[in-house]
């Protein structure tokens, strides 16, 4: 699983670095609770299942141009990849798995 985090409306919670849109993501749901201050306060997290993250929030990210923000703390940017840098990683750490 990975979380994210939402307004009760629906809309991705996100933020910016230069010019680019960020999508946040966490491993787990205590870490996204934890970012969900100053504009995101009064938002949802979200449990996105990681099959369906690859198969269709990702397309979306991509489509719209959005970067990943893996794991921010606070106020602080996490680590920023772009979706194929982040399909290629978590495919990857995936595999160790099976």
């Amino acid at each position: 699983m990975l979380y994210s985090i939402e307004s009760l409306e629906g809309d991705w919670a996100s933020s910016f670095v230069n010019e680019y849109n960020l999508y946040p993501v966490w491993p787990a749901k205590e870490y996204a609770l934890n970012c969900m201050i100053d504009e995101w306060t009064g938002f949802r997290v979200i449990e996105i299942n990681i099959n369906e993250f690859l198969k269709s929030t990702l397309k979306r990210i991509e489509k719209e141009g959005y970067l990943i923000n893996a794991f921010p703390v606070g106020n602080k940017t996490g680590f920023v990849v772009d979706p194929y840098e982040f399909i290629r990683d978590i495919t990857a750490e995936l595999d160790g798995y099976e």
